[in-house]
């Protein structure tokens, strides 16, 4: 499997400099949605949160989940989702993180969407279809 770079030398000077990322903050009917692409240190502070729900018995039916995450395993995942060229990102409302999803299969201007709002009490407002 390649190795991700989350980080890619300039040709001139060797310096490292984060890969181009997206971010869109935008108001919405519960206040302010931040959709983000992360860097890998962003990554590894959510990693044990994002394992848990992963691991919420409800949640990983939904995602069809047989076996338990570590933080690590979650590591992995982003990492070889960016290896594959998907485009995994986060999902924060009004500064809290609420979970994940990405864009997965691209093709051209078509892609898969996966979208999961972790906490069960934040499930089924809207997050992640608006």
């Amino acid at each position: 499997m390649p190795v991700l770079r989350w980080l890619r030398p300039l040709a001139a000077s060797g310096a490292m400099v984060p890969e181009t990322r997206w971010s869109i903050t935008a108001p919405w009917s519960e206040g302010e949605l931040r959709v983000y692409e992360p860097a890998l240190p962003e990554v590894l502070v959510v990693a044990p949160l994002l394992a848990a729900f992963y691991n919420d018995s409800h949640n990983a039916a939904m995602m069809t989940n047989e076996e338990e995450a570590t933080a690590a395993d979650v590591v992995d995942i982003f990492h070889a989702m960016r290896a594959a060229g998907d485009r995994p990102f986060f999902l924060e409302q009004n500064g809290e993180f609420m979970g994940d999803g990405d864009f997965r299969n691209i093709e051209g201007v078509e892609a898969e969407f996966a979208v999961m709002v972790g906490r069960r009490v934040k499930q089924n407002r809207g997050l992640g279809t608006r």
